[in-house]
């Protein structure tokens, strides 16, 4: 029967390593907590920008195809041309913020700094992005988050 090696320890000892022990589970619990926080918002980022990216398709596909129905040449160059900008438009606003979603869950160093900027910009749209926007300010300017995509700790 093996003996428990702290059974020989003084009291002092004893409340010594198990002050060291509790420091050591409170910070892998912040760490989790932070980990569970960036995952949760990188999600968003994935799940609203990918729809954006949805929606530059539906535009495209909304407005291209009338000029080529109509028949005339010069509506389906205008339509055409009109419909490739509102969807580069919607697209070219929503690929950042799936690229930071997706930095988001890898960890990457610089999808802290991109989240940062695309929460930013993201408070000005009414109502989802000023929401995104919050909980983006709220949770990367947060030290334990910070420590996560620190690539010196």
């Amino acid at each position: 029967m093996a003996t428990d090696p702290r059974s020989s320890l003084s009291r002092d000892e004893w409340d010594r390593e198990d002050a060291q022990f509790s420091r050591i589970v409170r910070g892998v619990q912040r760490r989790a907590r932070a980990e569970e926080r960036v995952r949760g918002l990188g999600l968003a980022f994935l799940i609203l920008n990918g729809l954006g990216m949805v929606g530059a398709a539906l535009a495209f596909l909304a407005i291209a195809p009338w000029g080529f129905v109509s028949g005339d040449p010069t509506a389906t160059f205008v339509l055409g041309g009109v419909g490739t900008v509102v969807a580069g438009l919607i697209a070219g606003l929503s690929l950042p913020g799936v690229l930071a979603g997706w930095g988001l869950l890898r960890r990457r160093p610089w999808a802290r700094t991109l989240a940062l900027a695309m929460g930013v910009l993201s408070l000005f749209s009414v109502p989802l992005g000023t929401i995104l926007g919050v909980v983006t300010l709220y949770v990367l300017l947060q030290d334990d988050v910070r420590e996560l995509f620190d690539p010196l700790t």
